[in-house]
């Protein structure tokens, strides 16, 4: 098992993210990234399937997952920036 925070040695440390998928209560697909193995669910998953492909940390720290979302309207791209859900109408299966 790791210990986190994972540190490179006594002067420095590294978080450590990683994006991906839960099922929740509905049994919906719910994108769900982890900072230091600390869950952050970025969609509830009511009647909505979320995956995540990639995930992107920029040098100021702003955080981006790409994916997409499955409602019964369809199938689109999705975005999420800091948390919050940009859809987009073009294929972004990374960033």
């Amino acid at each position: 098992m790791v210990n986190f925070p994972v540190k490179a040695d006594d002067s420095t440390q590294y978080d450590v993210y990683i994006s991906g998928f839960i099922y929740n209560d509905n049994d919906y697909p719910t994108v769900t990234m982890w900072k230091n193995s600390k869950e952050i669910e970025l969609e509830k998953g009511d009647n909505l399937a979320t995956y995540s492909r990639s995930i992107y940390i920029s040098k100021n720290n702003t955080i981006y997952v790409a994916g997409s979302a499955r409602k019964p309207t369809g199938k689109f791209e999705e975005e999420w920036k800091e948390g919050k859900s940009y859809k987009r109408e073009t294929y972004a299966p990374c960033i």
